[in-house]
């Protein structure tokens, strides 16, 4: 089965701190000193020939060594959740979900709804980020309180607030929580999620399963993991600290006891946890806590593309001397980044003077961008080496409309072995394959579909991938017209007036 990523609301189990490599170094001391407390029966079992007396041995002084730093090690775990623990919450939430009714056999009554509004209960965890006077305010993800009509905050000593969310960021699944209190109340130390290295302790503190003030422990196993549910835009710090449902909106600290992260999901295939959790970096968050605290919503910076990694058969189709970059397959008419210049098929490669290395990187980066200054934007075009100056714009949410200005409107991969025979091509066959289409497009209103093969623009042959964008481009290529292969028949689309 594969692996499923699963969003939490819940927090995890008791202390469960196994440390491996200490307990091997301890494994000689602990078994001599045992074995001098069996009784003289045990060994004449193993061994019934032997008439020697059980003596016992004393540690040397390697043993003690080695425990003095196991209880080191233990002391820290212990100071990191005194310090930790009172500054975790848990959230208790409230949502309203509709239930199905039951269809009734006999239509005795007209207009019965189908479905009735029923009160949901969901558990997560959050962390105190600040104290001004009597406003306390909470960081969780957008998952556990999503919907939410009341919010719950219980505190590690059991003293309960009403709470209310004061903002959200569904992009990065971060929100923030107030509530007011009259005393003062414990606020985490946010650590740098830059600094931290694979291998570095990770202690995970939240509220699987509604076990308040649980704390796991692991290591960081990786860092700057892309993807995640709903289309997270964060990359991630990939832990084996056992995470659990009520554990999101939890912290991930290091062993000084600064948060480092905040618990999100984990990748599973029945929802329980086998080591493989996530947790946003904490300096995701920094600027969120500040802007939702502050108005209540986050701005984004818009360039206008969509954009993909390149792999190596897209890298090699457009003759491409790296895969570190981000692909261009469409662009907005209007929008900044036609407006400086970029086109389709262009590959960024730098953003102000910057390397980049994914298409995820380069969404963060235009993210955090302010919306009026310019940024400039190296680019792979046929090869060349070109910066363009784009003005970004703030980021909205894109309605139907707006994809008649995303051109072409389709995604196209190069013709390899396996689409050939899916498609029953021939073995000379050039040209591109149509991927996907966006609705609303102009690929949707020339009618296009996914799997035609196009074969020619404006009567002109596309060979390849790199001959497809390189005609597409075209500056004299106002009105365009595609050639297409569909079931073995050519057709021929209308004319569609390219508006740049």
């Amino acid at each position: 089965m594969s692996l499923q990523k699963v969003l939490y609301s819940r927090k995890f189990f008791i202390i469960n701190v196994v440390i491996l490599g200490i307990l091997i170094g301890l494994l000689s001391g602990f078994f001599i000193f045992g074995a001098g407390t069996l009784k003289a029966k045990t060994t004449a079992q193993s061994f019934p020939q032997s008439n020697s007396v059980t003596k016992t041995v004393p540690f040397t002084e390697q043993d003690t060594r080695s425990l003095s730093y196991a209880e080191s090690l233990q002391n820290a775990f212990n100071e990191v959740a005194q310090h930790v623990i009172p500054s975790i919450v848990e959230l208790r939430i409230t949502a309203e979900a509709q239930t199905q009714i039951p269809t009734l056999p006999f239509p005795f009554f007209e207009n019965i709804p189908k479905s009735a509004p029923e009160e949901v209960e969901g558990l997560g965890s959050g962390i105190i980020v600040r104290q001004d006077g009597k406003s306390v305010y909470v960081l969780t993800n957008n998952h556990v309180v999503d919907g939410a009509k009341t919010v719950l905050v219980k505190l590690w000593d059991d003293s309960e607030y009403t709470g209310k969310i004061l903002g959200v960021d569904k992009r990065r699944d971060l929100a923030v929580v107030q509530f007011e209190s009259q005393n003062p109340v414990s606020v985490a130390t946010l650590g740098n999620s830059d600094e931290i290295k694979v291998g570095d302790w990770a202690i995970a503190i939240g509220s699987p399963l509604g076990l308040s003030q649980s704390v796991t422990v692991g290591i960081v196993s990786a860092v700057n993991r892309n993807g995640g549910p709903d289309d997270n835009i964060n990359d991630f710090i990939q832990t084996d600290a056992a995470i659990n449902r009520g554990n999101s909106g939890g912290a991930l600290v290091n062993i000084r006891g600064e948060v480092i992260g905040i618990n999100t999901w984990i990748a599973s295939p029945n929802g329980g946890n086998i080591g493989l959790g996530f947790s946003i970096p904490i300096n995701n968050t920094k600027r969120v806590i500040e802007t939702l605290i502050a108005n209540g919503v986050v701005k984004y910076g818009w360039l206008g593309v969509t954009i993909q990694d390149a792999d190596k058969e897209l890298a090699t189709a457009m003759g491409l001397l790296t895969q570190k970059g981000a692909f261009i397959g469409n662009i907005f008419v209007g929008s900044p980044a036609q407006k400086a210049g970029l086109l389709p098929g262009d590959f960024i490669v730098e953003i102000d003077s910057k390397p980049v290395t994914s298409a995820d990187q380069v969404m963060r980066i235009v993210g955090e961008m302010e919306a009026g200054k310019r940024y400039t934007f190296t680019v792979l075009r046929q090869n060349k080496r070109l910066s363009f100056s784009a003005q970004i714009a703030e980021r909205k949410e894109l309605k139907s409309d707006d994809y008649a200005n995303l051109w072409p409107g389709f995604s196209v991969v190069a013709i390899n072995d396996k689409i050939r025979d899916t498609l029953n091509l021939s073995k000379n066959q050039t040209g591109v394959v149509i991927a996907s289409i966006q609705k609303d497009s102009p690929a949707e209103i020339l009618q296009l579909k996914e799997g035609d093969v196009i074969i020619k623009i404006n009567d002109k042959q596309v060979a390849s991938l790199a001959d497809f964008y390189s005609i597409l481009n075209s500056p004299d290529a106002k009105k365009i017209h595609f050639t297409i292969l569909r079931n073995k028949q050519e057709l021929t689309t209308l004319s569609f007036v390219r508006k740049f």
